[in-house]
């Protein structure tokens, strides 16, 4: 567990009232992370890929092989310790101005393979002119990127929940709450593409990542091996949406009419 009494504060100025309110969120997130559930159920098409849910969420480190960004093993460690946390919690800040305090995921809008949404999130297109999507510059959506993301399928547990409530893009009575310790939201996204984005306050612990998704040039055995052994409970996909590692495949369903219905 963090040691709440290490918490960096000082990046941004906050009041007691916000104070609390974070820490409460922490709260649930530590619950979350010290109880016993894991996030193991996915779904797979006929052809044994794999299928996103709406709504799941996926982090991706911007992390590039054989560059200094590369995600290093101290880097690894602590998202299989701590998990996907908002860097204030960790001793640094926010660098960008940008969303304090939160951990930011894009979000799966429509259930579709990850192959699919791999095909549909390369470019959007604003003022009409093509433009490359933010999805490409964190996730392993461009093949000659070696990047690394990590996937957190929807489930109903209480205090999964509950995180999800302080989203920044999410409308509900907890807005203005999210909007009041945030700093230049548009520094990186456009709130044209808030449905695909998702900031939460604080973030989620280790044991909600259901899988972790790789670059093809990834694929092999000593980094399969070392990404399995700090997230052992996790599936590892490819770009195709091919399920390279399946430690649970019991908790698998195959939905035998997908690809009629798509």
């Amino acid at each position: 567990m963090i040691d709440y009494e290490s918490f960096n504060f000082s990046n941004k100025k906050i009041s007691n009232y916000q104070r609390r309110i974070i820490f409460n969120q922490l709260f649930n997130f530590c619950n979350l992370q010290n109880s016993s559930y894991k996030n193991l159920h996915y779904k797979k098409d006929t052809n044994g890929n794999l299928i996103l849910p709406q709504g799941a969420l996926i982090h991706g480190t911007g992390a590039t092989l054989n560059k200094t960004k590369f995600l290093t093993e101290e880097q690894l460690n602590s998202m299989s310790k701590h998990g996907i946390i908002a860097p204030e919690f960790l001793g640094s800040y926010e660098k960008f101005d940008e969303t304090y305090y939160c951990a930011d995921f894009f979000k799966v809008e429509d259930e579709q393979t990850l192959h699919e949404y791999s095909k549909t999130h390369r470019e959007i297109v604003k003022d009409n002119t093509k433009q490359i999507a933010p999805e490409c510059n964190y996730l392993p959506i461009l093949s000659p990127k070696d990047r690394i993301a990590f996937i957190i399928l929807p489930n109903k547990n209480e205090h999964f929940q509950k995180l999800l409530e302080f989203d920044i893009y999410k409308n509900n009575t907890n807005h203005k709450f999210m909007e009041s310790i945030i700093g230049n939201i548009s520094y990186i996204y456009n709130f044209e593409l808030s449905t695909r984005l998702s900031s939460i306050l604080v973030g989620l612990p280790p044991n909600v990542i259901s899988g972790i998704w790789i670059s093809k040039n990834l694929i092999k055995p000593d980094i399969l091996q070392n990404l399995h052994q700090k997230f052992q409970d996790c599936f590892i996909v490819d770009n195709l949406g091919k399920l390279i590692v399946e430690p649970h495949p019991e908790y698998s369903t195959t939905i035998t009419e997908y690809n009629l219905q798509k």
